[in-house]
């Protein structure tokens, strides 16, 4: 009988993290304040900026990885794009005890393929280190690159272009184990055909 009762509180607190207490991880990058309370870890929102053959840059605001931009004839590009999200260590709802501080330093990068072969790529690059203190999650924004100045490439007519934008947080605790917690790596794309 106390075997089965043990086995009961054992599934219960497996089953419901909250009674098992506080937890700081896992921490994810969402992309609206109800994922983020969620622990869904939905990635982040993003725009890319395109310019192709020196023309007047447009900018493309992608709800899921299936845009295609058509550029016909094109031999160049230039590339940036801005990233927006919630990081989030609301830990499976029990959320970081109130003593315990966090902070972060976001890392991502572009990979651009050619017909579905490594073409070129940019990154990975950081952000400074950003001290949330004990709030449950961040608002972050950042432009890709950093400095503002858009990547500029050669690309090909005939060809299809996939670019994808990979973000991921490095996240440091105090006075928590464990002391540093990296993210999933999330991932967002778009295509570009040169038809």
């Amino acid at each position: 009988m106390k075997y089965a009762l043990l086995a009961v509180i054992v599934l219960l607190i497996t089953a419901c993290p909250m009674l098992a207490g506080n937890t700081c991880t896992p921490v994810t990058i969402n992309r609206t304040l109800a994922d983020a309370e969620h622990d869904t870890g939905t990635g982040f929102n993003v725009s890319f900026t395109m310019s192709f053959n020196g023309a007047r840059p447009s900018t493309y605001l992608p709800l899921d990885d299936n845009r295609v931009i058509h550029a016909p004839g094109a031999t160049s590009m230039t590339l940036e794009g801005v990233e927006d999200a919630l990081i989030a260590d609301y830990g499976l709802f029990g959320g970081c005890p109130a003593t315990v501080t966090w902070n972060f330093v976001l890392h991502h990068a572009y990979t651009i393929t050619q017909d579905g072969v490594y073409y070129t790529s940019f990154g990975w690059e950081q952000t400074a280190n950003y001290n949330v203190g004990n709030k449950q999650n961040e608002q972050i924004t950042f432009g890709i690159p950093l400095n503002g100045i858009p990547m500029a490439f050669n690309i090909n007519p005939g060809h299809t272009y996939i670019i994808v934008d990979e973000l991921y947080a490095q996240v440091g605790f105090v006075s928590y184990s464990p002391a540093s917690y990296q993210t999933a790596v999330y991932k967002r794309q778009i295509t570009v055909v040169t038809d």
